[in-house]
């Protein structure tokens, strides 16, 4: 959609709905479906919310020296240390080390493009944009696609690495008399970096092609002159430790808890020895990745809802004062405030019987966003 200034007839409401019906019908239906993204996705935090605070309210803290089996089936808490006689090992690498959880990160060697652009005087003393591209070769967690590159020819990436990330766990952990499963362990995320050593190395039948490269294991011909497509081996590792869990028992070990269907499972660990209590505080300021996902994809719908209302009324003079030359960017200015104002609202309305404290300052800004937007309208109006 162009963002320069295009002509009008009449500056009423009715002249310009006339001029872009379409545009104007779209908008809100955008504006309605920006609602139910907020309304849905707000609702089901405060189902996952809610859950919690009943599943605190319910939880049973038992010791871990011995497993009873009238708890069965019930949500437990458990704390104490947790000890694996297992080593780990990356037999690819043959890395192996005494842990809880062992996590092999790898990087491939590639090319990466910068790009710059200068702005520059010809010789007819006219300015022009000048764009160079550089190359440079890095160890990388994921290579460019080189096929966008300007001079893809001569700096060609790998597709992906020879080998991949991977994250090994301990099979007999125990915390007291209870396995802690892959699913708990892959919760402990307090990392530590594991000194990769030649001796280690050895042991792998890739060792030919192995070197230890600054506490890393380098895959390749020649670790002081690496080549595209080279590996870089790094490995974390989580120590035996004292961990805590809120799951539900079952048999000599824990599973995900649902207290209602439909509603995220509970299944809480942390490092330390840490009282439920505060395990489910921890849990209800977390939010779920997926959440702040559909909160973004709603702030976007109610942008674009409002730009594309605003856009036709803005087609002769801008919302914002200062943008006489582009007056559409001034109606997608004004769009994206007034769609954060709207998804901050319902975000607001739903949480407001059952977190009070987090709903008002969401009003508060919502409030602002549109009195600010008003504001600008009735400043460029006057202008």
């Amino acid at each position: 959609m162009a963002l320069g200034t295009a002509p009008a007839q009449g500056d009423g409401f009715s002249a310009t709905f006339k001029r872009a019906p379409r545009q104007i019908a779209v908008g809100a239906v955008l504006l309605l479906a920006t609602v139910a993204v907020g309304v849905l996705t707000e609702t089901r935090g405060v189902e996952r919310y809610t859950a919690l605070d009943r599943s605190a309210e319910t939880v049973m803290s038992v010791g871990a020296d011995r497993i009873d089996p009238s708890h069965e089936g019930a949500l437990v808490h458990v704390k104490g240390g947790v000890q694996s006689t297992q080593e780990l090992v990356d037999e690819t690498f043959g890395v192996k080390v005494a842990a809880l959880r062992l996590v092999r990160h790898v990087e491939i060697y590639a090319w990466e493009e910068t790009k710059r652009e200068e702005k520059r005087k010809n010789d007819k003393g006219e300015e022009e944009t000048v764009t160079t591209y550089s190359y440079t070769k890095r160890f990388q967690a994921v290579p460019a696609d080189s096929s966008r590159f300007k001079e893809s020819e001569s700096h060609k990436n790998p597709e992906k690495a020879a080998f991949a990330d991977q994250d090994f766990t301990a099979k007999d952990a125990r915390l007291g008399a209870f396995v802690l499963p892959s699913e708990a362990l892959g919760k402990l995320t307090k990392l530590e970096p594991v000194r990769v050593s030649q001796d280690m190395l050895a042991r792998s039948p890739h060792a030919t092609k192995l070197s230890e490269l600054e506490g890393a294991a380098f895959y390749g011909n020649e670790v002081q002159n690496p080549q595209v497509g080279d590996l870089r081996i790094s490995y974390q590792m989580v120590r035996p430790q004292p961990v805590s869990v809120v799951a539900k028992q079952s048999g000599g070990t824990f599973v995900a808890y649902e207290p209602t269907p439909g509603v995220e499972p509970v299944f809480l660990v942390q490092a330390g020895e840490v009282e439920s209590k505060a395990m489910f505080a921890t849990a209800k300021d977390d939010t779920p990745m997926s959440s702040w996902l559909f909160r973004g994809l709603g702030v976007v719908l109610g942008a674009v809802a409002f730009a594309l209302m605003l856009l036709p009324f803005s087609e002769r003079r801008p919302l914002v004062p200062g943008f006489a030359k582009a007056p559409r960017v001034s109606g997608v200015l004004v769009g994206t405030g007034l769609g954060f104002a709207l998804y901050a609202a319902a975000m607001g309305g739903t949480w407001v019987t059952m977190r009070p404290a987090f709903a008002v300052p969401l009003f508060v800004v919502s409030l602002v966003a549109v009195v600010l937007s008003v504001m600008a309208i009735v400043r460029a109006r006057k202008a």
